[in-house]
């Protein structure tokens, strides 16, 4: 069976990562859910595709790997773009497989198409992140046009969580082809301490990239209005991304090293003992970015601890505000800062949100499917002929 999966990221150092770690060892982080696939997959001779900031290609026994330049030498995005369509298609018609996956949407997700069509061979689409948006711009309007049309026809279409599945209703994707998938917590939490943590600090975590989409930026502005009024709040920062730099000096700027803790890129197996020690988790991301599902807004629920998140996307899928954790106004500052108020200094408020995150994460412990459980049920249901969309859903 000859599979080619295509996704976001460096498929070459995802592989590499993977190899290296033995497999077993990859439990979070970019390299989860394709360490995942290729530990459920049959494929006899796997071909993997990726668009990100370098060329590269690994060729190895019964795999290759090819990463796309996105940026690559030419100004014009079209350009660019056609450009790595035609490579993409070039590589993918070369290899003929006989099932494509593909992870991601834009060029990669047309030219699986085209290929899916041109070899007579399912198209299974895989959608992590937000699949629509307000675009700004004719170019935009029409890339996300094509893109809903090319997962209206494919054979089945999985999502991560609720919301995603959601939006591919409202796209006019067959609910009967939408296959929902989750992660699995297995090895993250231990011994979760019954209805969330005991008493704590005055603490407040983020945890993921450290990106300005991500919030951060937006979390410390309101960090720094609660902390002139009450000295015992302390502010963590778990993770790493490009934004690590200016967001340390402006710490310093402002003379908050002593408030202000950054712990770097945390291994997975020590994220539960990091989120209990907090008061509340805070995932602050703002409204351009094309969340799907947080990673991290679910750890904290898992390990009983409340979460503070926006009012839009996937956020309200997982918080009930109020009961285990709290809602503000996606974007504003103002409404952040009151809302970790309310977390941290009514009590009756934070613990009856405690059990019910507690309550919540146990039902986010053992997901019904799992990533690679998805995937092999929608091979095999089209390789049964299942799958094939309805004349009305593909118009």
């Amino acid at each position: 069976m000859r599979t080619a999966y295509l996704k976001g990221g460096d498929v070459v150092r995802h592989f590499e990562s993977i190899a290296s770690a033995g497999g077993g060892a990859v439990t979070d982080g970019p390299d989860l859910f394709i360490n995942e696939f290729m530990k459920t997959s049959d494929a006899e001779h796997l071909l993997l595709l990726s668009r990100h900031r370098r060329h590269e290609r690994y060729t190895g026994k019964g795999i290759t790997a090819v990463v796309f330049n996105g940026d690559g030498w030419l100004v014009v995005k079209a350009l660019r773009r056609t450009r790595i369509f035609l490579e993409v298609l070039r590589d993918l018609l070369r290899f003929r497989p006989d099932r494509v996956l593909c992870g991601r949407k834009g060029n990669l997700l047309w030219a699986s198409f085209v290929v899916s069509r041109v070899l007579g061979v399912p198209l299974v689409f895989s959608t992590h992140t937000r699949i629509w948006s307000d675009a700004d711009s004719w170019s935009k309007r029409l890339a996300l046009a094509v893109d809903h049309w090319c997962m209206r026809r494919a054979n089945f279409v999985l999502c991560h969580g609720p919301f995603l599945r959601e939006q591919l209703l409202a796209v006019g994707v067959d609910a009967d082809r939408i296959i929902e998938f989750d992660v699995s917590f297995d090895g993250f939490v231990e011994d979760r301490e019954s209805e969330g943590q005991g008493e704590a600090d005055a603490t407040v975590l983020f945890s993921g990239r450290i990106e300005k989409e991500k919030g951060v930026f937006d979390l410390l502005e309101a960090f720094i209005e609660i902390s002139r009024e009450d000295e015992r709040v302390r502010l963590v920062y778990a993770g790493d991304g490009s934004q690590l730099p200016a967001l340390k000096n402006l710490v310093r700027k402002r003379g908050l090293q002593h408030r202000v803790t950054f712990l770097g890129q945390v291994p997975h197996a020590r994220m539960g003992e990091v989120i209990q020690g907090c008061t509340v988790l805070v995932t602050p991301t703002r409204s351009e970015f094309p969340e799907g599902r947080c990673m991290a807004a679910m750890e904290g629920l898992v390990m009983g601890v409340p979460v503070i998140g926006p009012d839009v996307g996937p956020f309200p899928y997982l918080i009930t505000h109020g009961r285990n954790g709290l809602l503000y106004r996606a974007d504003s500052v103002e409404d952040l800062a009151d809302k970790l108020r309310l977390a941290l200094y009514d009590r009756d408020l934070r613990e009856r949100m405690r059990r019910g995150a507690f309550e919540t994460g146990r039902g986010l412990l053992k997901p019904p499917r799992s990533f690679g459980q998805a995937v092999a049920q929608a091979f095999a249901a089209a390789g049964n002929g299942a799958g094939r969309p309805s004349r009305q859903a593909a118009g």
